[in-house]
C-alpha cells in the first residue's frame, strides 16, 4: 500500500524509509526469484539538485550521506514518479522546469501490462517500464508512461505497483 499525504510532496518533509522492489523475494516453495527493480533514475532541476543520473544494480541498494547531501530529494523524485502531487516550488530556482525519469525492470510484466492496456497506455517493452514527469512553473505538467502521455491518476495507479513508502 502506498501511503500518500493530501498535501503536495516536499522533499524536506518526506519520511526517510522507502521500499523499492529490488530485493530477492522468497516464494511459497522456498525458492528465490528476483523482484521488479528500479534500473535507473534521472533528476533535473529538483529542489537544489541541478542534474543527476543514477544506475542501480541487482540486489539491495542503500542511499547514505551527510545532512543536505540530497537523500530527501531522491525520495521526492521517486514520490513524484509514483504519482504524488507536485508543488511548483520544488523546481530549482532560476529554472522553469523539473524533469524526472525512471526505468523499471519488471520480472513478470503481465499484470502491469494488463493494467496499462486497460487504462489506454502502451505495455512495457521486454519488461521495461519507462516513466517521465516534467513539472513546469508556467505550464501544465506532463506525464509520460512508456512514451505516451498519461494522467496523474494513471501514474498513481502505476506507482502502487512498484513502490511502497513507509
Amino acid at each position: 500500500m502506498v501511503n500518500r499525504h493530501p498535501n503536495p510532496v516536499r522533499p524536506d518533509k518526506l519520511n526517510d524509509e522507502i521500499t523499492l522492489n529490488s530485493l530477492d523475494v522468497l516464494t511459497p516453495l522456498g525458492q528465490t526469484r528476483s523482484a521488479d527493480m528500479l534500473h535507473s533514475l534521472r533528476i533535473e532541476n529538483l529542489a537544489l539538485m541541478d542534474a543527476v543520473s543514477l544506475e542501480f544494480e541487482n540486489g539491495y541498494t542503500a542511499v547514505t550521506g551527510e545532512t543536505g547531501a540530497g537523500k530527501s530529494v531522491l525520495l521526492g523524485a521517486l514520490a513524484l514518479l509514483s504519482g504524488s502531487r507536485a508543488d511548483k516550488t520544488l523546481i530549482r530556482e532560476g529554472t522553469d522546469t523539473c524533469t524526472l525519469e525512471a526505468a523499471l525492470q519488471l520480472t513478470e510484466p503481465r499484470d502491469m501490462d494488463q493494467m496499462l492496456e486497460e487504462t489506454g497506455l502502451p505495455p512495457s517493452e521486454e519488461g521495461q517500464l519507462l516513466l517521465r514527469r516534467v513539472v513546469s512553473s508556467s505550464k501544465a505538467s506532463k506525464i509520460y508512461v512508456n512514451g505516451a502521455m498519461a494522467t496523474l491518476a494513471q501514474l498513481q495507479e502505476i506507482g502502487k505497483q512498484w513502490i511502497d513508502f513507509h
